[in-house]
């Protein structure tokens, strides 16, 4: 289906350029997504597959890998915790990218709302204008990369592909907010993210001693 876009100028609805393998039709291959900024390469992610909806078996090797990226990041991520998950795992599409054996090599989210206080981490947002925001909202969260998988483009394709689902659900706005530093703020910069301001210690979760977030928005 064909409809406007902000520019006036018609846009094919996206479709998804996955192929099913398998004998489950939640698997599915990346083969590069066209999502307004940049074509990606399947070069990318030479020897990765980036896998939607993912079985529950692999959505728990997710939250064990949320924990130990973070603790390979900094020491101030609480040791206790081996895994992490949320109230919002169960309503959020998730993407997962697998390495040859089959394992996590990295992951991310993607919460649609209709309300700031509806999605993650809300307490991050506070500051902002619920009234003022285009909606749907798109809320990005949880990426991580495995430390052993770092540097092969993995992160680009996750956020590329969250960008792309949110497009094609109808959001007008995605909301994002990050502690990693600076280089990671500069990431999503370069998809058209636009910082507003860093937020005070996330008031809960175990990045609640991390690091202040930095909150950005993109319009659609």
């Amino acid at each position: 289906m064909d409809r406007p876009c902000r520019s006036g100028i018609l846009r094919r609805e996206p479709t998804w350029p996955y192929a099913v393998t398998g004998e489950s039709c939640r698997t599915r291959i990346y083969e590069g997504v066209s999502c307004g900024v940049g074509k990606l390469s399947s070069d990318t992610v030479i020897g990765y597959k980036l896998v939607r909806s993912p079985s529950i078996e692999l959505l728990t090797e997710v939250f064990e890998l949320r924990a130990r990226a973070w603790k390979a990041r900094t020491s101030k991520f609480p040791s206790a915790v081996d895994s992490w998950s949320d109230a919002f795992d169960p309503g959020s599409m998730h993407f997962v990218a697998c390495s040859a054996d089959g394992s996590a090599a990295g992951a991310a989210r993607i919460t649609v709302t209709d309300a700031i206080h509806h999605g993650p981490d809300f307490e991050t947002y506070g500051q902002l204008d619920d009234d003022s925001l285009e909606k749907p909202l798109g809320f990005i969260s949880r990426l991580v990369v495995c430390p052993n998988h770092k540097g092969k483009g993995l992160s680009h394709a996750l956020d590329e592909a969250r960008i792309e689902q949110a497009r094609f659900l109808g959001c007008k706005t995605i909301l994002a907010n990050t502690g990693a530093g600076e280089r990671r703020i500069q990431q999503l910069e370069s998809y058209g993210f636009k910082r507003l301001y860093v937020a005070t210690t996330q008031a809960s979760g175990p990045l609640a001693n991390v690091a202040a977030p930095t909150v950005l928005s993109l319009a659609l």
